[in-house]
């Protein structure tokens, strides 16, 4: 079982470190992005590798003119194929960057959703 956060910035989720440790406890495996999961569709889209607010994380995905809405909605054939590959290699690279900083709220911007995503993929 996979539970998928969202840190959330510039304030965090206050239950964020609750949220985390239930699940630990439960067996359950987490993904999360700082700030929002539109980081993880944006590296679908193009690299980035600033710190981002949630606010702006979502104004940046609408302004792709794309695959997101205002309504937050997204077109799901710019998140796959060639497209997926790429945010993966891009979350991967992020990771990188965040080593040795343990608290999710320090790591911005940063995803681990891809782990998700290659466990789903492998199942197909």
């Amino acid at each position: 079982m996979w539970c998928v956060f969202d840190v959330e910035a510039p304030k965090p989720h206050e239950s964020l470190d609750r949220a985390l440790r239930l699940a630990a406890e439960n067996g359950i495996k987490c993904a999360v992005t700082n700030p929002c999961f539109e980081l993880w569709l944006l590296l679908h889209q193009r690299d980035h590798r600033v710190y981002l607010t949630t606010q702006q994380a979502e104004q940046m995905m609408r302004g792709l003119n794309c695959c997101y809405t205002d309504n937050k909605d997204f077109d799901y054939s710019h998140f796959t194929g060639r497209h997926r590959e790429e945010a993966v290699r891009r979350a991967e690279a992020l990771a990188g960057n965040y080593r040795h900083s343990v608290d999710v709220r320090a790591r911005n911007p940063w995803t681990d959703v891809h782990r998700l995503v290659r466990k789903l993929l492998a199942r197909t």
